[in-house]
């Protein structure tokens, strides 16, 4: 397993938090990701037994460009704590065999200052 790519992430409560992440073959090629199931998630520590603080809808709308949507609804939002926070994303094989992290990083969650009226 390769070292996981390292992207932080900054969420404000009192917005929608949507993020593309590409997924490349080594020849830099988009990656097939038919049959394949990602799953991310925000913990309060690195570990996996941190407590759970929320999970990402993942979405991906062609598998076959390797383009990968994470997403936070408002209402998501607004329930997080001001604080800092874990993330990564894990892909799991078609066959469900291996699993591997290709992405993680620190969550910095921030209040809003406008407010929507």
């Amino acid at each position: 397993m390769e070292t996981p790519g390292t992207y932080n992430i900054t969420l404000r409560r009192g917005n929608t938090y949507r993020q593309l992440f590409e997924f490349q073959n080594s020849d830099e090629s988009a990656m097939d990701l038919t049959g394949y199931t990602l799953k991310a998630q925000i913990r309060a520590t690195k570990e996996q037994d941190g407590t759970l603080i929320e999970t990402f809808t993942v979405s991906i709308p062609d598998p076959t460009d390797g383009k990968v949507y994470l997403s936070l609804t408002l209402s998501k939002m607004n329930a997080l704590d001001a604080s800092t926070r874990y993330w990564d994303m894990l892909i799991t094989n078609p066959a469900g065999t291996s699993s591997e992290t290709y992405v993680e990083g620190i969550v910095y969650i921030k209040p809003s200052v406008t407010v929507k009226t």
